[in-house]
C-alpha cells in the first residue's frame, strides 16, 4: 500500500473502532424511576412518582412530594474517609451529620450489616433513628460502598413511624453498578 493509502486505511479503521466503542459505552439511561449515574456507572431503582428536589452530581435528592420531603432517598458521593474500613463506616455517619446538620441530634443506629448487592459488590447496610431538628424525627437505611476510589451512599429517610422502613429498603438496596 502507498503511504496515503496507508494512513487512510488506518484512519478509517480507528474511526470505526471509536464509532463501535462509544455505541457499546453509552450504559442505561434514566427515566422515571430509574436514575442513572453515567460518570461512577452506577443505577438506582426508585419509586415513579417521585421528584428530583436536588442533583448537584455529589448529591442527589428525590422526594414523594409532599411538603415535608419525607419519605426521600438521597445519593451522595465523597472521598472514602482515611484509614476506615467499609465495615465500620457506620460509626462515623453520626458524626457526619452532626457536623452538616449541626441542629441534629439522638443519632441512633439500630441496626448495621455487610451485604452483598446484586452486582457483586460489597456494601454495608444500616439503618438510624434521629432528630433531624428537635421534635423532626426520621427513620433512615443506608447502603454504603466503596467503589473506584468514592464512597458512595445511597439512604432513603422517613419520618418515624410513617413508613416501616423495610418499605424503603428496596431503593438502597437497588443501587447497582455496570460495566
Amino acid at each position: 500500500m502507498k503511504g496515503s493509502s496507508k494512513n487512510s486505511f488506518i484512519a478509517l479503521i480507528v474511526l470505526t473502532g471509536l464509532v463501535l466503542l462509544s455505541a457499546c459505552g453509552t450504559g442505561p439511561e434514566s427515566k422515571p424511576g430509574f436514575y442513572v449515574n453515567k460518570e461512577y456507572r452506577f443505577t438506582v431503582t426508585y419509586p415513579e412518582n417521585w421528584k428530583r428536589q436536588r442533583d448537584d452530581f455529589q448529591d442527589v435528592l428525590y422526594t414523594a412530594g409532599d411538603e415535608s420531603g419525607s419519605p426521600n432517598f438521597r445519593i451522595r458521593i465523597g472521598e472514602i474517609p482515611k484509614g476506615v474500613a467499609l465495615k465500620d463506616y457506620p460509626k462515623g455517619v453520626p458524626a457526619i451529620l452532626k457536623k452538616r446538620l449541626s441542629a441534629s441530634s439522638d443519632h441512633k443506629i439500630v441496626h448495621e450489616k455487610m451485604i452483598t448487592l446484586e452486582d457483586g459488590t460489597q456494601a454495608v447496610e444500616y439503618d438510624m433513628e434521629w432528630n433531624y431538628i428537635s421534635d423532626f424525627k426520621l427513620t433512615t437505611t443506608y447502603v454504603t460502598t466503596y467503589k473506584d476510589d468514592k464512597c458512595i451512599t445511597v439512604n432513603s429517610s422517613c419520618l418515624y413511624g410513617t413508613v416501616p422502613i423495610d418499605k424503603l429498603k428496596p431503593i438502597t438496596h437497588s443501587l447497582k453498578f455496570y460495566k
